[in-house]
């Protein structure tokens, strides 16, 4: 595994794409279904970073824990347990602690009556948010030209 950070993998994979392939492409806004994350009306139940972490349920299928993070990055990881984009709708800054344990869709593990929760109750139940469906603007990669063989080395 690298030692570089995520962006720069990803630039680096931009440029070969462009310099080995000829690729050209370009991002385009489309209105496309999204869930919002907005604040739950019980009151949102995240500590700030810096406070003591609550011990997470004992389940392991899905678990996301942030130490430090922002609602944008939950949005993010979110984004990946729902099959949508999520965007944070909630107001809030600064960075928390965020501890959610779900079963992820489709889980072998999942059972009707499974005290674990989906992620949608589990956003709600353990972090006081909740995931709203609505349409919004989604960047889609549109690839405009691309060569099926690559150049020499």
């Amino acid at each position: 595994m690298s030692n570089l950070p995520e962006r720069d993998l990803m630039t680096m994979l931009q440029e070969l794409l462009k310099e080995r392939f000829h690729l050209v492409a370009h991002l385009e806004s489309n209105e496309r279904p999204i869930f919002a994350l907005l604040p739950d009306k019980n009151g949102v139940k995240m500590p700030a970073d810096g406070n003591p972490i609550p011990p997470p349920p004992s389940i392991t299928d899905g678990r996301i824990l942030f130490m430090g993070k922002t609602l944008h990055d939950l949005c993010e990881r979110l984004g990946t347990a729902t099959g949508r984009p999520v965007i944070d709708k909630t107001g809030l800054n600064g960075k928390y602690v965020i501890v959610l344990t779900y079963l992820p869709f489709g889980s072998i593990n999942s059972e009707p009556s499974d005290a674990a929760s989906d992620v949608f109750a589990a956003v709600r139940d353990q972090l006081g948010l909740r995931l709203e469906s609505q349409r919004g603007p989604v960047d889609i990669l549109k690839v405009d030209a691309i060569d099926k063989i690559p150049t020499d080395n």
